[in-house]
């Protein structure tokens, strides 16, 4: 939340906040499991595990493949889970043409993590903001051809487990 990462500052931000360190953990709380793992980013990243009894969702967003740790991280993560949410902001040329480095991960990596993984269902997010609505469209369509079960994240999408 600060420079040269996000613009605002958190002084302009009028709700109420609180703030917790937290680390590689799994967490009981109300109705809910949630474990923690570290994935891939240059400035760090946590990737999320959320456990009920109506389904498990998880929420991977920033991380870049490629390393032996975070990519088993990843994979245990998303283990069976009824819903992936993973980072797929480049085409996979992108990434290797020019992107190493960034943080990130491309729409043929999240293929690989979902069929490793036995999740049900991938919902690619973090879209690059150079890419298009049809774009995007067209990595769906060929995600699909090597998972049936691929959409891609929108604004106001809701999950129902």
């Amino acid at each position: 939340m600060a420079d040269p990462y996000f613009p605002v500052d958190m002084t302009e931000m009028a709700a109420h906040r609180n703030f917790y360190d937290i680390e590689e953990d799994r967490i009981a709380f109300d109705d809910a499991i949630v474990e923690s793992m570290w994935l891939n980013h240059p400035q760090g990243c946590l990737g999320f595990r959320m456990e009920t009894k109506e389904g498990t969702l998880v929420y991977a967003t920033d991380n870049e493949p490629g390393h032996p740790v975070f990519d088993k991280n990843v994979r245990k993560l998303a283990e069976g889970a009824d819903v992936l949410i993973y980072d797929a902001q480049y085409l996979p040329e992108e990434y290797e043409a020019k992107k190493r480095g960034w943080g990130h991960s491309h729409w043929r990596e999240a293929i690989n993590i979902v069929m490793e993984s036995g999740a049900k269902e991938l919902i690619m997010f973090h879209h690059d903001p150079d890419h298009s609505d049809e774009c995007i469209d067209n990595i769906v369509k060929t995600a699909r051809d090597h998972y049936p079960k691929v959409r891609a994240a929108q604004e106001g999408m809701e999950i129902q487990l």
